[in-house]
This record gives structure tokens, C-alpha cells and sequence, in this order.
């Protein structure tokens, strides 16, 4: 039972969940404070304010999955020819512009 506590332990501080959690958190509570003070002077319905509330909430659990995600592919290197050529042009940027002045 011991291993497996520090095989998840050991997952979740190489996907960063906790960084992306707290970093979430100060965001999502930063900007309910300064929501509060601007829907107080401009007299927003509360319906409003408890709607932003609840999609910060949700978006939460998203971030979350969004971080698990990440850490598990984002390490991934990129190999595709237009990375690795970058004087590769794509087929559809090779169309001339009517913007293009260049002969």
C-alpha cells in the first residue's frame, strides 16, 4: 500500500498538479475580489457574479485535467518537417497576397 502512495506522490509532483492547482486558486480568488468591487460600483446582478463564480469553479477541474494532461504529453519534442526546416514554407502561405507588392 506504501509503494503505491508514493507511486501516485511521485506522479503528481512530475505533472505539477499542485503548482497548476495553487496557481488556479490565486487567480480564480484575485479575480472574484476585484469582480466583487467592480460589480458592486456598477450594480451587477448577483445572478451574474454567482455565474462567474461557478464557471471559475468548473474551470478548475478543467485546469486540472488540462495539467495532468501536459505533464504527461507536453514533455513530447515536436519532429515535424516544418519544425525541424523552418525554411519550409507551407503549401497554402506559398499563394501570393493581393497584399504582396513584391514582384
Amino acid at each position: 500500500m506504501e509503494l503505491r502512495h508514493d507511486r501516485i506522490l511521485r506522479r503528481l509532483k512530475q505533472r505539477k498538479l499542485l503548482q497548476w492547482a495553487l496557481a488556479y486558486v490565486a487567480f480564480a480568488s484575485a479575480l472574484i475580489q476585484g469582480l466583487d468591487v467592480v460589480a458592486h460600483q456598477f450594480g451587477w446582478p448577483d445572478g451574474l457574479q454567482r455565474g462567474i463564480t461557478l464557471a471559475l469553479v468548473i474551470g478548475f477541474f478543467v485546469a486540472i485535467v488540462l495539467a495532468w494532461y501536459h505533464g504527461e504529453h507536453g514533455a513530447q519534442r515536436a519532429n515535424a518537417p516544418s519544425v525541424d526546416d523552418p525554411g519550409r514554407v507551407p503549401p497554402i502561405s506559398r499563394r501570393k497576397s493581393c497584399f504582396d507588392l513584391s514582384a
